[in-house]
């Protein structure tokens, strides 16, 4: 892959996220003016309660679901912004763990469409988009982790030649994944994603795979004496954990933690990786 071609998918990525930002607005407005009672009808379902165990947990998980369409726009914007400001700082460098690490970032801000799940489980939207919009959260939730996966391997087994062919086939991994399994618009989570087949396979099979991302960073510190990766390993390790919580867990208690692990991470990796490859 050319510079100027990872620089455009960058770029493209970035509008991406801007013109998600600008749907999470919409939707937020139709939320909170137009169909006020959408939320308060979601939370107090009997799924809620089943799911949570107990009164007092479908209470608090009712305030999660609210917390997390807060949480996922207030991510969003962090996104956005810090991917900007590190694709200006790594414009001239090809750097391929910063580049998949980018991706990992761009598909983070897919969460942005989740109220629009919670809109489109209230309002009359045919199963076929209510589906499409879970697996679209999913789609990036999987090419996320892949990619998180690919940025481990950059130093000792994916150079800049083989950039474009790694991110291809990790998006289509991921779109045969979303593409093959099952959706069941029937049943919505307060995750605000509706079930899918093999769920708990799936799940584990992504967090795995998470794993190993952050065990490759730590083992190519430790085998080269390289602090950096150390360091890169802990911060992508605080970024996937807060992935997951943010993704998976509609909790007051696991949103707050889960922003920041994911905040700290990027940050932490962000700065690392520019004294590393900018000497600054």
């Amino acid at each position: 892959m050319t510079l100027a071609l990872r620089n455009t998918i960058l770029r493209v990525a970035l509008a991406i996220m801007v013109v998600l930002l600008g749907i999470y607005a919409v939707v937020l407005y139709q939320l909170v003016v137009v169909h006020p009672g959408l939320s308060l009808e979601f939370t107090t379902t009997r799924m809620v309660q089943l799911l949570s165990g107990s009164l007092l947990g479908a209470e608090l998980m009712s305030y999660g679901v609210r917390a997390l369409v807060a949480t996922v726009g207030v991510l969003g914007v962090f996104t956005a912004v810090w991917f900007a400001i590190m694709i200006r700082q790594f414009r001239k460098r090809t750097a391929p763990e910063v580049f998949f690490f980018l991706i990992f970032l761009a598909t983070v801000a897919l969460d942005l469409v989740k109220p629009a799940v919670m809109l489109a489980a209230g309002l009359p939207v045919p199963i076929v988009y209510a589906n499409g919009l879970t697996r679209l959260l999913y789609f990036g939730y999987v090419l996320g982790i892949f990619c998180l996966f690919a940025s481990s391997l950059a130093n000792s087994v994916i150079d800049s030649k083989r950039t474009g062919t790694v991110l291809s086939l990790a998006a289509a991994v991921a779109v045969a994944f979303v593409y093959l399994v099952p959706v069941d618009a029937t049943q919505l989570y307060p995750s605000l994603m509706h079930r899918i087949g093999l769920e708990g396979t799936a799940h584990a099979t992504v967090g795995a795979i998470s794993g190993l991302a952050v065990l490759t960073y730590l083992h190519a510190g430790v085998a080269s004496t390289d602090r950096d990766y150390i360091t890169l390993g802990i911060a992508a390790a605080a970024a996937v954990v807060g992935r997951h919580l943010v993704f998976h867990v509609p909790h007051p208690f696991a949103l707050i933690p889960g922003a920041v692990c994911y905040i700290a991470g990027v940050v932490v990796f962000g700065r690392r990786s520019h004294q590393r490859y900018l000497w600054q």
